[in-house]
């Protein structure tokens, strides 16, 4: 377990750098987490380590990410990010940036590169896979807690951008990190 941890930090320090984390800062948080390796004994010390490594780089990348977008598209996206167990919508994202939704939309696909609404469900499928590995919470639960509209738009969603099915991604996810 502890060389599939050390494997994921590899994979993570790799994917940060690709998505614009300066490298050193990186590795620094790489280095760091690797050392704990050392003080891991169990089973269950391994998997908090993992989803502890998960998220400090994620919340890297997320911040690395945002800081070369204007302050309107900086705005919108960690209003996403603060509402993504919400249903958000172009009228919602208006109103609180005070801006025409055509604007907004129009800023954002120049900034980001896709539509708010992409990227929303792109976010959402993301949430998503953490509760798919992480919890226990079934498609249903899950689809509800992102809000989408029934279990079987986000099934489709989910197949749209992931290629496989929550419940594939789910098996084929576990059945390899715990075998």
């Amino acid at each position: 377990m502890k060389y599939k941890y050390a494997g994921l930090i590899t994979i993570l320090t790799r994917v940060s750098i690709k998505d614009g984390v300066p490298a050193e800062q990186a590795f620094s948080l790489s280095d760091a987490l690797l050392q704990r390796l050392q003080s891991i004994y169990t089973y269950a010390e391994c998997l908090v380590s993992v989803q502890e490594a998960s998220y400090k780089f994620m919340d890297m990348i997320h911040s690395y990410q945002y800081a070369t977008k204007n302050q309107l598209v900086q705005k919108i996206l960690n209003y996403i990010d603060e509402h993504i167990y919400d249903r958000i919508t172009l009228a919602d994202l208006a109103d609180f940036t005070n801006r025409h939704k055509t604007s907004i939309s129009t800023q954002f696909k120049k900034e980001v590169g896709q539509p708010i609404h992409v990227y929303i469900n792109h976010k959402k499928i993301q949430e998503s896979k953490h509760l798919l590995l992480f919890t226990e919470l079934s498609l249903k639960e899950i689809s509800g807690l992102l809000h989408y509209s029934s279990q079987s738009h986000f099934v489709h969603t989910f197949k749209q951008f992931m290629g496989i099915t929550p419940g594939e991604f789910r098996n084929e996810n576990l059945t390899y990190h715990f075998e």
